[in-house]
Formats: structure tokens, sequence, C-alpha cells
């Protein structure tokens, strides 16, 4: 759901469990390919051979469970989760990596669409958060074993869109015994950072190297509004976002405007290729080890914290767009 507000927010397929006792896929493959299809979920896998263009796997779950489709060492690129039903499905395969085109007679996909209408029809919407609350806390508690739930909350969590109260509230709803670790990790460590950290709240303390190996404080950016942004020269989306913030940083930095990039990873080499080429005109730093990270609960790159003049936080991962309306607001 990445962008829910997220950088790559993904509408799984959410479901009510199928009555059937067993599911049936009738796959077809959009392209020639003569070799093994493999299917795999939980602890499950199984191999069928590709014959004409079509493939057939059977079996049984006891609830709706993430699978993947793949090639021997190949990957899968799309989202299937299983449910004791009968689907049709089209994938190309282009080695190594299987791409799922579509399904049908999965009520999960279906459902999905329907959630995903009615996400687009409150987004903007004053009352967003509490109508979404709503909304999934009803579907949570329609089918809570569905493994999807968790996966789907698990991406929300990652922004400041519900309180941590709501999150344990969604969360409560939800079988645990269905959930991977993973998601439970996940979610856990938003619940922790927005207990810590959230609109209000002073940032912490950050001492990071730039690119000459000065030591660079926030502290020493107080009096002015600063978007502290943590980036890495391998995220698409992060370079993406450099070349949006750059016209921002310039409309706004003579009025008291600062960004102080944060780069998270290893290869300084990298790292400095990557504001060369983007052509970064705003301060950048780069982490010495993940403690930072830890200590604000980064998920993902790029996330971000808008920091006022006193050195509070105004905004959580906020966007490109509505970061220059914030800053037209507080800059008028």
């Amino acid at each position: 759901m990445k962008k829910l507000l997220l950088p790559c927010f993904l509408f799984f397929a959410i479901a009510t469990f199928a009555q059937n006792s067993s599911f049936k896929i009738n796959g077809t493959v959009t392209n020639d390919f003569d070799g093994y299809l493999y299917l795999k979920y939980g602890d499950k896998m199984d191999s069928v051979k590709v014959k004409d263009k079509k493939f057939t796997f059977e079996g049984a779950v006891d609830y709706p469970i993430e699978a993947i489709l793949f090639i021997q060492e190949g990957f899968f690129h799309g989202s299937l989760y299983l449910e004791n039903s009968n689907m049709d499905i089209s994938v190309t395969i282009t080695p190594p990596i299987t791409v799922m085109n579509s399904i049908s007679g999965n009520e999960s996909a279906e459902i999905s669409k329907n959630l995903k209408t009615y996400f687009e029809s409150i987004e903007g919407d004053p009352d967003f958060s509490e109508k979404l609350y709503k909304k999934l806390y009803s579907v949570f508690s329609e089918n809570p074993k569905n493994q999807m739930f968790g996966e789907l909350l698990s991406d929300i969590a990652m922004d400041p869109i519900f309180s941590k109260e709501q999150l344990i509230n969604l969360l409560a709803i939800l079988d645990k015994k269905t959930l991977d670790k993973r998601v439970i990790e996940s979610l856990n460590t938003s619940i922790r950072k927005f207990s810590k950290y959230k609109v209000g709240t002073k940032m912490p303390t950050i001492e990071l190297p730039n690119e000459q190996g000065k030591i660079i404080k926030l502290s020493d950016l107080r009096g002015k509004v600063v978007l502290v942004d943590f980036w890495a020269s391998w995220c698409v989306p992060c370079r993406e976002n450099n070349k949006e913030l750059k016209s921002i940083y310039q409309k706004y930095n003579s009025l008291g405007f600062e960004i102080l990039g944060v780069s998270i990873e290893n290869n300084k080499a990298d790292w400095l290729k990557a504001l060369r080429k983007d052509k970064v005109e705003w301060i950048n730093t780069k982490t010495l080890n993940d403690k930072l990270s830890q200590e604000l609960g980064i998920q993902y790159v790029p996330s971000n914290f808008l920091i006022s003049r006193e050195g509070k936080i105004l905004a959580i991962n906020i966007q490109p767009k509505l970061l220059e309306q914030k800053l037209s607001e507080l800059f008028k």
C-alpha cells in the first residue's frame, strides 16, 4: 500500500474463506515454456510439468494462505493467496521470473478489488483513517484466520495512518497461529515506533558523518524546518524522490527549510556516486550502523520525519506533494 501513503503499498488478496474443501488451479502460460513449475505455500511445495502451455495444481488449505509460483531457481512476481476454490490463473514465464497476469474463481481477488475501490473513494477524506479502520475491523472480523490480513496490516502499520490503540485492536482480531513470524515482528516494530515517536514528540539526537567525514548534528539545524530523509542508492523510489525534493528544496531553502539526507547503505562509493548523479544539493550523511534505524523503527526506504524549528516531529513519511503543501503553510 505504499502508497496508501506508503512508498510501495500493495493490495494483496483479501478474502472470506471459500466453502470448498479443496483447491484446484487451472493454469495457462501465455508464452512458450517447456519445463516444471513449482507451487509453494506454507511448508508445502508441489511441482508439475507445463504441457501445451497448461498446468494444474490440486490440494487443500486450512485457511487462505500466501503462495508463490516459480520455476527452478526463479522468482515470482504477483500476489496469490490460496483458498479452497477452483481458480483459473494466467502467467508469463520469462526465466528466471514468473509473472501472474490474472486470476479468476478466487474470492480473494474480487474482494481485493472492492477494497481498493473503497480506499480510493475515501482517500483525501478528513475521516480517512477512521473510515479505513472501521472497514478493516469489519473485514478482519469476518475471517480472522486469513493470513493476508496480517500482511495487509503490516504494510499499513509502517506509516502513521492508525493510532497505536487502533493497530493493537486490529491485530487482536487476527488468529496469531496463521500469521507469519516476520509479519508479527514487523507489526510489533510499528507499534513500538509509534508509541515512542509520533507527531508532537521530540526527534532523537542525530550525529552522522557527511561525504567529507565531518560530523553533522541535527541539533545544529535548530531554528529551521528540517526533513530527515532516509534513503539508499539502490532504492528506485528514493532516487525518484530526490528529483521531486530538488525543486522543493530550491523553493524553500532560502526561507528556512533544510533536508538532512541519511543513507542507510554500507557501500560508501555507491552512496557518493548516487549523490553526484542525482546532483543532490542538501546536507547528506551516512549511518555507521543500524542503531539509528532501529531506534526510529525504519522499516523501509524512503522514510522521513519532518521536524519543526523547535525539534519536534510535524509529520512522518510525508510525500513530496504533501510536503510542499505543508511548507507553503509554514512559510506563509
